[in-house]
């Protein structure tokens, strides 16, 4: 801590007699040394004896009572009396001038008044006492006296003022400056508080960076539980599933083998349910694909459509339900309506949606679906005359599990996420969902769309243009090409599995998926493509074939990749072909007709009894001839196999005790049963899988500068680094 004195105010001027006095005690030293040598100067002896007890006498009393001024006061007249006796007893001119002297001492060691006082005292004794006037017979020496003790008192008066006023500035200065180490101080306690909250704050930051880090942690395990659960219950999905979708498709496009014609309202109605499982098994696939995406996000496959197709689709399964509730539909589409870039599927979902709550909540009346373009955009109008919503329920009619109030919307069905998901799929397409309701007069729920999606190409107006670029006078189909201005990726992939799972990633880009280097040479001549990406399951041929595929088409930047191909364990193990549930009749058909030789007996190896029964008759509605035998497990299977060969096995692969996999290593490992061909049929979709390449390569024609190596080696840099 600063120990401060304190000071006056400024308008008030301070007393710096105790600063500016001098202390007795220094004066009286001096004149003991001046005492000690006056042996030889001073005499007679009584005046020697006078020098020295002054001096003394005031170290006495200074020492005894310092802070009283006896002994200054005392020094002062001691001299005074010193001064005068020398006169009486020494005969020399000009010593009453030393008077001059205590005067000063006074001044000095007290204060100005003192000073005045004493050279009053000294004065009045000069002029009334007749002892030192006389003494020399020269009054011209007492007044001689008298003007130095004057003037000199003036001298002091004028140094004393100016320094006074000096002293004042630097205490006003002094005052200031101990106001600013105040503050100073003041301000430093400040930033050491603000230091301590700081290193506070970095503290509770770190420990919320930790738990931070740990919620992340937390959040990617559940993010692999929920896709490591999806993976599981997607058999438990798809096998109910293709049994409905497989019994219907039965039904509808084979009928004869039931042995009568199925009544038309009966057809009409399977078709129906045919369409929804159908719908419904997409949806499944689009949920195991979005686990599966490293992005998090929802992609959407755009193509342009036609909205008024997609809206008779989605009025075609809403059309049971109106016509049983007898409810009249009036569908009004606008005559050349442009086709919209959405992803079919989604917005599909979302007029049905708003058909489906239409139709569930109008007892009375009809539903009118209008479809209008505005400017640039297209919208889709699902007009009703149900009960309306009432007004406390249309800030939140569009959040999860909402379905208004219960006096309106009692006993309707529906879990409550229809409009929710059709208000993101809307968004998702940079799109607006709104609505209009009158309690009792209906509601009108509408959505637009954009008619494009455009994305400028990236590459400067040279790239498109070349040598050898051929005028035609006309198209082939006498139309302009619908040219696409997103960027354009040539995917040449032999296996034909790469392009699906890219296409997830990215719905920016347009994927043109190509089988042959011929196929993907015609390609890039037709409509250049930003880059071909090259896809050769065989890490050691990579380099080779993509060098090969940079020297057929120069100019473009050839990646090869190396992923596997999802179905390669399947064709390792000698199998004909993967097939995931649910299966249609057509797919197996086209599968079971890779199988070489002549077919006689077929073993259906599964352990639902239901499949089992679908597959037996899918295969004899185009093979009636067939022997058909089924084994409930893989155990069963290989028994079977020790008496009888079959020449074609269906094989599923979740089974208890023996497997699918497992089955068909033993059956590889007898050299007579190797030759036996195998077909899966499975819910085990091994496109859910992340895919992932071991390596990459990059060439083109003409080469890298190290210009263009630095940049591509930050580019991938940061790419390859970044988290998926």
């Amino acid at each position: 801590m600063i120990n401060q004195k304190k000071l006056p105010h400024s308008g008030a001027r301070p007393d710096f007699g105790d600063e500016l006095r001098s202390s007795p005690v220094t004066i009286a030293v001096f004149l003991l040394l001046l005492a000690s040598i006056s042996p030889w100067v001073v005499k007679p002896f009584q005046l020697m004896l006078l020098f020295f007890f002054v001096p003394i006498t005031t170290l006495l009393l200074a020492s005894w009572q310092p802070t009283k001024p006896w002994a200054r006061w005392f020094l002062g007249f001691g001299l005074i009396g010193v001064i005068g006796q020398v006169s009486l007893w020494v005969e020399a001119p000009g010593v009453l001038t030393l008077l001059v002297v205590p005067v000063c001492m006074m001044a000095i060691m007290v204060n100005l008044r003192a000073g005045a006082v004493t050279a009053a005292v000294v004065s009045g004794s000069l002029l009334l006492m007749p002892a030192w006037c006389g003494a020399g017979g020269k009054s011209g020496e007492v007044i001689v006296a008298l003007v130095c003790i004057w003037g000199t008192l003036a001298v002091l008066a004028g140094l004393f003022q100016r320094t006074y006023g000096f002293a004042h500035w630097a205490a006003e200065h002094y005052q200031m400056t101990s106001q600013l180490l105040q503050q100073a101080l003041a301000t430093t306690l400040s930033y050491d508080e603000t230091l301590k909250e700081l290193a506070n704050a970095g503290r509770q930051l770190a420990l919320s960076n930790e738990r931070a880090t740990a919620l992340r942690l937390l959040a990617e395990e559940a993010e692999k539980t929920k896709v490591a659960f999806v993976s599981k219950v997607s058999h438990e999905f798809r096998t109910p599933l293709n049994m409905i979708i497989g019994l219907i498709d039965l039904i509808v496009k084979s009928p004869e083998i039931y042995g009568q014609p199925f009544p038309p309202a009966a057809a009409e109605d399977l078709n129906v349910i045919y369409r929804n499982c159908e719908h419904l098994s997409s949806l499944i696939n689009d949920v195991l694909d979005l686990t599966q995406v490293e992005s998090g996000r929802m992609t959407l496959r755009k193509e342009r459509v036609d909205m008024a197709s997609i809206a008779n689709e989605a009025i075609s399964v809403v059309q049971p339900l109106v016509t049983k509730k007898k409810l009249n539909m009036e569908v009004i589409i606008a005559h050349e309506l442009p086709l919209v870039y959405c992803d079919r599927t989604r917005i599909r979902q979302v007029i049905l949606n708003l058909l489906s709550n239409a139709a569930r909540f109008t007892d009375h009346g009809g539903i009118c679906v209008r479809i209008d373009q505005h400017s640039a955009y297209v919208v889709v109008s699902v007009n009703d005359t149900g009960p309306g919503i009432n007004p406390q329920d249309r800030e939140r009619i569009f959040d999860p599990f909402c379905q208004g109030s219960q006096t309106l919307w009692l006993d309707k069905g529906g879990s409550g996420l229809g409009l929710t998901i059709s208000k993101q799929f809307v968004e998702l397409h940079g799109g607006r969902i709104w609505f209009e309701s009158v309690v009792g007069a209906g509601t009108k729920f509408s959505f637009e769309l954009p008619v494009t999606d455009l994305i400028m190409p990236a590459d400067a107006p040279n790239r498109w243009i070349s040598e050898d670029w051929v005028w035609m006078e006309q198209f082939p189909s006498g139309r302009l090409p619908d040219l696409n201005p997103k960027p354009r990726i040539i995917v040449y992939d032999e296996t034909g599995e790469l392009a699906q799972p890219l296409s997830r990633y990215t719905d920016e880009i347009d994927m043109v998926d190509v089988g042959s280097l011929a196929q993907a040479v015609e390609a890039q001549r037709k409509l250049p493509a930003h880059a071909v990406i090259m896809n050769v399951p065989a890490s050691s041929e990579l380099t080779r074939t993509v060098e090969m595929l940079s020297n057929e088409i120069p100019n473009t930047a050839i990646v090869g990749c190396a992923f596997p191909s999802a179905r390669k364990q399947a064709w390792e193990a000698h199998a004909l072909d993967y097939l995931v549930k649910p299966v249609a009749r057509d797919r197996l058909k086209q599968a079971v007709q890779l199988a070489p030789g002549r077919l006689e007996r077929v073993l259906i190896v599964d352990d639902d009894p239901d499949v089992v029964k679908l597959l037996t008759r899918m295969l004899f509605t185009f093979a009636p001839e067939l022997q058909i035998e089924t084994a409930a497990g893989g155990r069963q299977a290989l028994q079977m196999m020790q008496t009888q060969l079959p020449d074609l096995i269906l094989l599923d692969v979740v089974m208890p005790e023996i497997d699918g996999w497992e089955f068909l290593s033993n059956k590889n490992a007898n050299p007579e049963w190797q030759d036996i061909p195998v077909i899966f049929v499975t819910a085990q979709d091994p496109n859910t899988r992340p895919v992932n390449s071991p390596s990459l390569v990059v060439a083109i024609n003409n080469g890298f500068s190290a210009g263009k190596l630095i940049r591509c080696a930050m580019a991938l840099s940061a790419t390859v680094l970044q988290p998926g």
